[in-house]
């Protein structure tokens, strides 16, 4: 940890007192956030939970030269692929830092709109309405992967594909997946909006008959058998949609996702809905935002699904609304409602709220 925090000191260093020829300033470029949240979580028949958490990103964007681009990144809390969060306890100890991303893109001039990564990466693949039925928006792929887009006059198409190492053993089979989507994005002519409309395929080699993922005692959702192994494979055949438009100037976004593991044959299903109006850009902007969510137990991998809903993992369902406002530049309150079951079959009460204040830097 020391010798990590001298590194990102030292580049930071050399950033400021290099002249900007030497230092190539133009080429690299600092950023990061800091987020500080209150959060209440009330699961039935259990005592209430409060707590109060961090969340520190920061790194760089470094062009290496026309073609190729770097990106790095740190982040606050422990090593949970869909966590960045930092509880503030144990009795003020130091907090840990831990390598978020880093990989290397390469967009070819020889072909337009193709973009390929290697490394540890933001998510390639993309989501309607910011939605998290296959993913935690702070899940970090680790492999290669490609992005390609091409427009069409009033049509954009895109493909997004790529393979990721989950588990590597040293005396046994690795898990892995290869993910694939595609689709278009079409912008309304007579009024102002565009349309998405997509797919895509996720599959799991070497799940079934392994241990959960990241933590073998928590299956997070998914049907495990007698040695708590997975119980089912995942190929996930994933549907999406988006419509948006402006009333009276304000963007209005409806989007579903619906999704469908076909290596199971039952508890299989998972689906969401939901509405989002406004956009956070200046001071005095403001969103709106509401999703319903249905996830039975093993359309996707517990572990990388969105980590507040539910409490994290698959097997229930509900409500999720969120507001958010800038106050000043940079500077977002944003509030946030879980009113959820879990377990579609016992139907236990979760709800869980979030008071959060974010700084972008």
């Amino acid at each position: 940890m020391k010798r990590v925090l001298l590194l990102v000191l030292s580049l930071l260093l050399i950033h400021q007192i290099l002249p900007p020829t030497a230092a190539a300033n133009d080429n690299i470029k600092f950023k990061g956030d800091f987020r500080y949240r209150i959060e209440a979580i009330d699961l039935e028949d259990q005592d209430a939970r409060y707590r109060h958490r961090i969340r520190l990103r920061f790194g760089l964007n470094a062009d290496i030269n026309e073609q190729l681009s770097l990106v790095f990144q740190m982040s606050s809390g422990s090593d949970d692929p869909v966590s960045n969060n930092q509880s503030l306890d144990e009795a003020f100890s130091t907090k840990n830092l831990s390598l978020n991303l880093a990989y290397v893109t390469w967009k070819p001039s020889a072909v337009q709109g193709l973009a390929l990564m290697a490394g540890k990466m933001v998510n390639p693949f993309m989501s309607v309405g910011k939605s998290e039925l296959l993913w935690d928006p702070d899940l970090t792929l680790e492999g290669m992967a490609a992005n390609l887009g091409h427009s069409l006059e009033e049509i954009s198409l895109f493909f997004n594909g790529g393979l990721f190492w989950v588990e590597e053993r040293s005396s046994g089979d690795d898990s892995y997946f290869i993910g694939a989507q595609g689709g278009f994005k079409f912008d309304l002519t007579d009024t102002p909006g565009y349309i998405i409309l997509g797919g895509g395929y996720v599959d799991y080699v070497n799940a079934e008959g392994f241990g959960p993922f990241y933590d073998a005692d928590d299956p997070a959702g998914n049907t495990v058998d007698l040695a708590g192994d997975y119980a089912e494979d995942f190929n996930t055949v994933d549907i999406f949609a988006e419509a948006g438009t402006k009333l009276r100037d304000i963007p209005v976004a409806f989007f579903a996702d619906f999704g469908t593991n076909v290596a199971a044959d039952e508890d299989n299903i998972g689906w969401l809905i939901g509405v989002s109006a406004g956009k956070i850009k200046d001071p005095g902007s403001w969103n709106l935002r509401y999703q319903y969510k249905y996830m039975e137990s093993d359309v996707v991998v517990g572990r990388f699904t969105d980590s507040d809903f539910i409490g994290g993992g698959t097997d229930g369902k509900g409500h999720e609304f969120n507001v958010g406002y800038q106050v000043m530049q940079s500077t977002t309150l944003a509030l946030t409602l879980f009113l959820n079951k879990q377990g579609l079959d016992e139907e236990v009460n979760y709800t869980r709220f979030q008071g959060d204040i974010k700084f972008k830097f």
